[in-house]
């Protein structure tokens, strides 16, 4: 099942959405629940490069 963009985010804020902080070590970026619009953009975006990277 492909991970979409979409999904992505919404699994994001599922679980941010509890308390949970979520890291992505290799590109540095952690997401809290707090999170700026500049950051949530970097998260579509990595959504799209891994839908390009599994066709």
């Amino acid at each position: 099942m492909p991970v979409l963009p979409a999904c992505l985010a919404w699994m994001t804020f599922a679980v941010t959405g509890r308390g949970v902080s979520i890291g992505f070590v290799k590109v540095r970026l952690a997401f809290t629940g707090n999170d700026s619009p500049v950051v949530m953009q970097l998260l579509s975006t990595m959504g799209v490069f891994a839908e390009f990277e599994r066709v």
